[in-house]
């Protein structure tokens, strides 16, 4: 009894009066920071990480009012200790929000961006006045294959690249464009180093599968595995070398 009126008297009066509830108030500040500019740093889409961190905050709101207004409008002390409760509730959700987000995203690197080719330069114009000759535009470099490939239900093949193979609903952006609304536009990337394959998720809404586990992480891919994104289902190849 008495170790609880204690840690009562701590959590809103203690720390020469500023309150304990401020050292969680503080640290949940700090995730909801942390989510938020590591995710924005990453272009990674979290906004359902991000409300993870900020919404429980909200469950330290009647402790602040407890502990600053209850001099103008009393509040029952038996209703103080469930604010307690909801504080460090609170506070809690928002720590374990964002250590869920770092697990997720741990060793996460976004690809970058191709670069454009420059221009071919102008032929210059003869002496002569022939016809004027038009610039030919050199053909597309092709990027390496990396040996390996997905294959649809149809028996449809996708191949992969040496470095990043990005995966989504959307046209632009991505080297594999599956046509179907359970994909996001930007939902995968599988990773080709040194002959291995490494599959991340996007931030894509209906999740990364491999046999039938939740991509929450980096994961290594293996000759057979079974990808689904959304509802499209994929199995990796790649023979042995």
């Amino acid at each position: 009894m008495q170790l609880a009126n204690d840690i009562y008297l701590w959590w809103y009066w203690g720390l020469g009066g500023l309150g304990g509830w401020s050292v969680f108030f503080l640290i949940a500040i700090l995730a909801a920071a942390y989510v938020y500019f590591h995710s924005a740093s990453k272009d990674i889409k979290a906004a359902g990480w991000r409300l993870g961190t900020l919404l429980p905050m909200i469950l330290m709101i009647p402790t602040i009012i407890f502990r600053y207004g209850n001099e103008t409008q009393p509040i029952d002390p038996q209703a103080s200790e469930w604010f307690l409760v909801l504080g460090v509730l609170g506070a809690t959700i928002s720590v374990a929000a964002a250590i869920g987000y770092a697990v997720t995203y741990w060793g996460y690197t976004p690809s970058p961006e191709p670069v454009a080719a420059p221009p071919p330069p102008s032929a210059p114009m003869p002496n002569p006045q022939p016809a004027p000759v038009s610039p030919v535009a050199p053909p597309k470099p092709q990027r390496p294959l990396a040996g390996a490939w997905l294959v649809d239900d149809k028996g449809h093949r996708y191949n992969l690249y040496r470095g990043d193979t990005r995966i989504g609903r959307r046209t632009q952006g991505n080297d594999i464009v599956l046509n179907d609304l359970s994909v996001s536009r930007e939902h995968a990337l599988i990773r080709e180093q040194d002959g291995h394959f490494t599959l991340f998720d996007r931030g894509s809404s209906s999740g990364t599968y491999v046999n039938n586990e939740r991509v929450l992480r980096p994961t290594m891919l293996y000759n057979g595995d079974v990808i689904m994104l959304g509802e499209v289902r994929l199995t990796f190849v790649a023979p042995e070398r």
